[in-house]
């Protein structure tokens, strides 16, 4: 049997917990799966074109611009925040200061859901491991950057933060309409092993998914 094909964008928890997560739950249904890195951009064109089974974690906004996308498991519900190494402004007013360079991955449907619109310089990087990459070499000081109650990454620069009001975020498991069939089975195992792995603080990472 081919191996369903999911893309993802490289965040150290997408990397760290949920391809692992999401590995052993298709294997449990007796599907193999394998993972391809890709930005936004990119997902949205071979998502359309029906060459993706589904994504490992994607924002629920984006079923508005792919139709043929079925929301499978929500893992988190997250906010956007900007964050500033210590030592120098971080507030709302950065926002609005032409001075300022913000650095975000490159994912403009976000802002273009939420419909921000700052006067800060906005520089787009890779993904969210090059955004941490490049604060540690020293290369950036303020970027944007996406938190939940899962999204906590113990390896997340130290900073300062603000919180941006914006409407809710649901990072969601997502699957392509061909593979809909899956979304029940797919469902109960993701919900199985979650309840499993939060029921045993032995295991290697502590996995703590959303909570109604």
């Amino acid at each position: 049997m081919k191996p369903l094909l999911f893309s993802y964008t490289s965040h150290p928890i997408i990397e760290r917990d949920l391809i692992p997560l999401l590995t052993e739950a298709y294997r449990n249904l007796g599907y193999e799966t394998s993972f391809v890195n890709m930005p936004s951009d990119r997902f949205i064109q071979q998502f359309e074109s029906g060459s993706l089974d589904g994504d490992v974690a994607r924002l629920n906004q984006l079923t508005g611009l792919l139709p043929f996308m079925r929301l499978v498991y929500k893992f988190d519900e997250i906010s956007m925040t900007l964050r500033c190494r210590p030592g120098i402004s971080c507030e709302e007013a950065d926002l609005d200061n032409p001075k300022n360079i913000i650095f975000i991955p490159a994912q403009t449907q976000v802002f273009s859901f939420l419909q921000l619109n700052y006067k800060a310089k906005i520089y787009t990087v890779r993904d969210w491991s090059q955004i941490t990459e490049m604060y540690y070499a020293g290369k950036l000081d303020r970027f944007f950057w996406l938190e939940g109650n899962l999204l906590q990454n113990h390896k997340t620069p130290k900073t300062n933060s603000f919180m941006i009001k914006t409407q809710p975020l649901d990072i969601y498991h997502v699957l392509h309409e061909s593979q809909a069939e899956l979304i029940p089975l797919i469902s109960a195992e993701l919900e199985r092993l979650i309840a499993k792995k939060a029921a045993d603080p032995q295991g290697e990472h502590e996995f703590k998914p959303d909570q109604p």
